[in-house]
C-alpha cells in the first residue's frame, strides 16, 4: 500500500476535515435516497445508482485517510478516529445499497437509523476537527 503525505499547501488536519466532510455528505445522500425510496418517490434503479455513487465517494475518503502520513501521535489519533468513523459509515452504506437493491433482509428503516447515527458521528468528528 502506498502512503501519502498531505498534498502541498494542505495540512493533514485539512485532509482529515475534507475526508470527514466528503464521507458525511455521502452518508447524508444515501439517507436521503433511502427515505425517498422508502416513500416510493425514488425508483429502485435510481436509488441504487445514487447509493452506489455516494458509496464510491465515501470509499475515496477512506482511501485518502488510510494513505495519509501524519506528523505525530496527536495527528495520528485524529486520522485513525476519522478513518474508523468513515469505515463504519461505509459499512452502513453497503448495507443500504443491498437493501435498495433487494439483496438484503433488513428494512430500509433499519439502515436509515444506522445512517443517521453514522452521519452524526462524522459531523461530530468534523466539528471537533475544525
Amino acid at each position: 500500500m502506498l502512503a501519502a503525505c498531505a498534498p502541498p499547501g494542505r495540512s493533514a488536519h485539512e485532509v482529515v476535515s475534507d475526508a470527514l466532510g466528503q464521507a458525511g455528505a455521502s452518508t447524508a445522500t444515501v439517507a436521503l435516497a433511502g427515505r425517498l425510496y422508502d416513500d416510493g418517490d425514488l425508483p429502485r434503479e435510481t436509488a441504487r445508482t445514487t447509493v452506489g455513487a455516494a458509496l464510491a465517494s465515501a470509499q475515496e475518503a477512506a482511501r485518502d485517510l488510510a494513505t495519509l502520513e501524519v506528523p505525530g501521535p496527536s495527528a495520528s489519533d485524529l486520522r485513525d478516529s476519522a478513518l474508523a468513523a468513515v469505515n463504519d459509515a461505509t459499512s452502513v452504506m453497503v448495507t443500504a445499497r443491498a437493501v435498495v437493491s433487494g439483496d438484503a433482509d433488513p428494512t430500509i428503516r433499519v439502515a436509515l437509523e444506522d445512517l443517521d447515527r453514522a452521519t452524526q458521528r462524522l459531523q461530530s468528528l468534523e466539528e471537533g476537527n475544525s
